[in-house]
């Protein structure tokens, strides 16, 4: 629709394809993490969880290259650059069809543990995945009491205080470091360098790693609503930035950016103090972990089974109960 504006002589086509292309936008940077997440084998999730930011970053890039003056950043090229938007669009609009449902969205939230089983063949590439639906399973019984959680369920939760809060401080700390507060028109080539090598750097280590946490923090029913409370915590802060730090930098200089190292140095303490380890862990494993820092305790069973052992003991009901 932008490609076609200069030909129709509207920009109201440009104001509303803006519009449209931002909603995609904001449902896909929660919707592809959150997938991958949930299709991901433990060992893998949080390699593949860096994916998504990583392409996010190389696709800003070959826009900011093709916005060059020489190339389409011109008069005469601005149409065809807004209209190559609509290229991966459409790929991937014909190839969306063939991706495989959510194992783990079609088990626990669907019930249908047939589709989940052949999805989950289909993604590992072997026939043997009983030890994966069997997680599931039992990831299915400990959520049964609290149903499906929506935003406001969600806040009031009590087995899930600490994980809402780290999400909510995480993606906080990752717009507030500062990496989109640049308003430099011009400077060294060794600049530009640094500045690409620090924005790569940030796109493959920090910025993809509060999708990661959300997925693995929140189990299947709360994980929708948590990915709208940290997408929406996200893109506040990075409207914050944008909206600031102009007056920042009038007033403070480049001394400005002192808030945002102090910004990443909360962010880093609390990370250290509060998020635990969540590497080759189940999602009902990681939950277990914020257990006692929720106070509250999760049950399997009649007693406290350690998850290896209550594996075996799937029928057995799962509550959440306060200390």
């Amino acid at each position: 629709m932008m490609g076609v504006s200069e030909i129709a002589k509207s920009y109201e086509i440009i104001i509303v394809s803006r519009f449209i292309v931002g909603i995609c936008a904001g449902l896909s940077s929660n919707v592809v993490p959150m997938y991958l997440g949930e299709l991901s084998p433990k060992n893998l999730r949080g390699a593949l969880g860096i994916v998504p930011q990583l392409f996010i970053t190389i696709g800003i890039l070959c826009a900011q290259v093709l916005g060059i003056r020489n190339i389409l950043g011109n008069s005469t090229g601005w149409p065809l650059m807004l209209g190559l938007t609509g290229i991966p669009a459409l790929i991937e609009l014909m190839l969306l069809p063939f991706f495989p449902e959510s194992p783990r969205y079609m088990l626990i939230q669907r019930g249908d543990e047939k589709t989940a089983k052949k999805a989950l063949q289909r993604l590992r590439g072997w026939d043997d995945v009983d030890a994966e639906l069997s997680e599931m399973r039992l990831e299915n019984l400990s959520e049964r009491a609290e149903g499906h959680l929506s935003v406001l369920s969600l806040l009031s939760q009590r087995s899930l205080r600490w994980q809402l809060v780290s999400i909510i401080i995480m993606n906080m700390g990752q717009q507030l470091s500062g990496v989109n507060a640049e308003t430099v028109t011009w400077m060294p080539y060794t600049s530009i360098a640094c500045v690409i090598i620090y924005v790569i750097g940030h796109a493959i280590g920090p910025s993809p790693i509060p999708y990661v946490v959300t997925t693995e923090m929140f189990r299947q029913s709360a994980r929708p609503a948590a990915f709208m409370v940290a997408g929406s915590v996200h893109w506040l802060s990075n409207f914050t930035v944008g909206l600031v730090f102009p007056f920042l930098e009038r007033g403070l200089g480049s001394y400005s950016f002192i808030i945002f190292s102090f910004i990443c140095l909360v962010t880093l303490v609390y990370i250290w103090l509060v998020v635990p380890e969540t590497k080759n862990k189940t999602f009902l494993e990681i939950c277990q972990m914020f257990a006692k820092r929720n106070k509250v305790e999760i049950k399997l069973g009649d007693g406290d089974l350690p998850l290896n052992e209550s594996k075996e003991s799937l029928e057995d009901a799962v509550r959440v109960t306060a200390f």
